[in-house]
C-alpha cells in the first residue's frame, strides 16, 4: 500500500493534553471514549528527569563558584527563563485520515477496527522505541501514541543533552551540541566579507544543516521500520512524498486550472482598483469595531492590563480608550498601529503572567495542572496572533518563504550561514513595511481583509 510517513519536530507542546489529564480538548478530533486505547510507552515527571540528567553537572558547576549569586538552583527554571528550549517534541504519523476512511468503508467497520490502523499503530510504538535507542543525546520523558483521533499519531518529549560544554556546566540543555555528540559535525566557514570582522574564516557548526540530515536519517529509519511491520503482516509498505499517492489530476486538467485561476485573479484585481477607496474605509471601519470589541474582551478577561499609548495621548491631547480610533477618525496606518502597540504589550503583560504563575507550578499542579493548560491556551493565542501578523506581513511585500520563521519567532528573524543577521519583531516590522508600502500594496491587502470578512470575519 502507498502511504506517506509525517514527522515534525516543535519546541512548544502540552503534557496534559498529551497524557489527557485534562478534559479541556480544543481539538474536536478527540473521541474521549477511545482515549483509553491510547498507549503510554514513557512517562516521567521533567523535574525528575532534570535532576537525573543534569543534578551532578550543577553540584560539580555550582563547587567552582565563589559568588553565591553565580550558582544554579534550579536549572529547569533557569532554562525556561532564558531563550533556551527546555524540551523538544518530536510528532510522527504513517498516512492520512482520507486512506484509512477509504478502506474502513470497503470493510464496513470504523477507521480504527482496519488492519491499517493496526499496522500504523505498531509502526509508530517500535520507532517511538527506536528513536530513544538511535538517539542517546536526546532523553525521552514522554511518548505517547493517541489512538483516540482520526490517524495514530506519537507524541515523543524529549530533552536535547549537550555533553562536553566549553563554557558553564560540563553538561547542558542544547539540541545542535546534542547532534554533535551524535555524530552530526558538518561544518562552514565564515565568509571573509562577513561584517563581524572576528568572525571571518571561523569554521563553525552547520547547525541547519545537522538537523536537516538528523531529520532524514530519522525519517528513514521509520521508513524500515514500516516496511518490516507491514511485511510481518503479509503486505507491502510504499513510501512516497507528501500527497503524491493522491494525485490524479492530469498536466492539461491542471494547466485549465491554473488558467481559470488567473483570470479569477485579474477579475480580483480589477474589482479592488474600482473599489478601492470604498474597501478602504469599510477596512477601517471594521478595525474600529475590532479595536472596541478587543478593547471589551481585555476589560474583561485581563482586568489588570494597562495599555500605555503615550505618544497618542500626546498627540491627540485624548486619553486613550475604547472609542479613541472611531472619535478621532484614525487613519488605516494609525489603527494598525495602535493594536500593534497594544498587542506587543499585552504579550509582553501575559508572559509576566505566566512567569508569575510558574512560582506556583507545584500547587497548581497538585490541582490538575492548571498552569500547564494556562500555558498551552497562552501559547496557541500567541501563535494565532503571530500567524495573522505573519499573513499581514507577507501581504505587504514579504517572501512566503519566511511564514513559518515569522510565526515562530515572532518577526523576520533569523541568521544566514554568511554571518547576516536579521531581527526585526513584528513590532517594528509590521509598521516598517506600512510606512514602505505602495499605494497599490496598500489597496490589494485592503482588498484581501474585504475578501477575508465575506468569508467569516476579519483576524486581527
Amino acid at each position: 500500500m502507498k502511504n506517506t510517513i509525517s514527522i515534525h519536530v516543535g519546541n512548544t507542546s502540552s503534557i496534559i493534553h498529551n497524557n489527557r489529564k485534562t478534559n479541556k480538548h480544543t481539538n474536536a478530533d478527540i473521541d474521549v471514549s477511545r482515549s483509553g486505547n491510547n498507549i503510554v510507552l514513557i512517562q516521567e515527571n521533567i523535574k525528575v528527569s532534570y535532576e537525573k540528567l543534569f543534578g551532578q553537572a550543577v553540584d560539580e558547576y555550582n563547587k567552582k563558584q565563589k559568588r553565591k549569586d553565580r550558582k544554579i538552583n534550579n536549572y529547569l527554571q533557569k532554562v525556561k527563563d532564558s531563550t533556551l528550549d527546555h524540551q523538544k517534541e518530536f510528532i510522527m504519523q504513517i498516512g492520512d485520515y482520507q486512506s484509512l476512511e477509504k478502506i474502513a468503508e470497503e470493510q464496513q467497520c470504523h477507521v480504527w477496527e482496519t488492519k491499517e490502523w493496526q499496522l500504523r499503530a505498531e509502526t509508530l510504538k517500535q520507532a517511538v522505541l527506536d528513536f530513544q535507542v538511535k538517539n542517546p543525546n536526546l532523553y525521552v520523558y514522554n511518548a505517547i501514541i493517541h489512538l483516540d483521533e482520526l490517524n495514530p499519531h506519537a507524541h515523543v518529549n524529549f530533552i536535547p543533552v549537550g555533553e562536553n560544554m566549553r563554557k558553564g556546566m560540563s553538561k547542558q540543555v542544547s539540541m545542535n551540541k546534542a547532534l554533535e555528540n551524535m555524530g552530526y559535525g558538518a561544518t562552514f566557514e565564515v565568509s571573509a566579507e562577513a561584517k563581524n570582522v572576528k568572525e571571518r574564516g571561523r569554521v563553525k557548526l552547520d547547525n541547519s544543516q545537522n538537523f536537516k540530515q538528523w531529520r532524514e536519517d530519522n525519517l528513514g529509519r521509520i521508513k524500515e521500520i514500516a516496511k518490516e511491520v507491514y511485511q510481518n503482516a503479509g503486505q507491502s509498505f510504499d513510501f512516497v512524498e507528501g500527497n503524491k499517492a493522491n494525485q490524479h489530476e492530469s498536466v492539461e486538467a491542471y494547466k485549465k486550472t491554473v488558467e481559470v485561476a488567473k483570470e479569477k485573479s485579474r477579475e480580483i484585481i480589477e474589482e479592488a482598483n474600482k473599489d478601492a477607496q470604498k474597501a478602504k474605509y469599510e477596512l477601517v471601519d471594521q478595525l474600529y469595531t475590532k479595536w472596541e470589541e478587543d478593547w471589551d474582551f481585555t476589560i474583561k478577561e485581563v482586568p489588570d492590563f494597562k495599555f500605555d499609548a503615550s505618544s497618542f495621548e500626546s498627540q491627540y491631547q485624548a486619553k486613550i480608550d475604547r472609542d479613541f480610533p472611531r472619535q478621532f477618525q484614525l487613519a488605516l496606518k494609525e489603527v494598525f498601529e495602535l493594536i500593534n502597540q497594544k498587542a506587543k504589550q499585552l504579550m509582553q503583560y501575559l508572559h509576566s503572567r505566566v512567569n508569575q504563575l510558574l512560582d506556583k507550578e507545584n500547587e497548581l499542579e497538585e490541582k490538575g495542572y492548571d498552569l500547564e493548560l494556562a500555558e498551552y491556551e497562552f501559547n496557541k493565542k500567541v501563535k494565532e496572533q503571530n500567524t495573522n501578523l505573519a499573513d499581514m506581513a507577507i501581504d505587504l511585500g514579504v517572501d512566503e518563504s519566511w511564514r513559518e520563521t515569522l510565526i515562530e519567532k515572532g518577526g523576520q528573524i533569523g541568521e544566514f550561514s554568511d554571518g547576516r543577521k536579521i531581527n526585526e519583531p513584528f513590532s517594528e516590522l509590521i509598521p516598517r513595511l506600512i510606512a514602505e508600502a505602495g499605494e497599490e500594496e496598500l489597496e490589494n491587502m485592503i482588498e484581501q481583509y474585504r475578501n477575508s470578512q465575506d468569508r467569516g470575519g476579519l483576524s486581527l
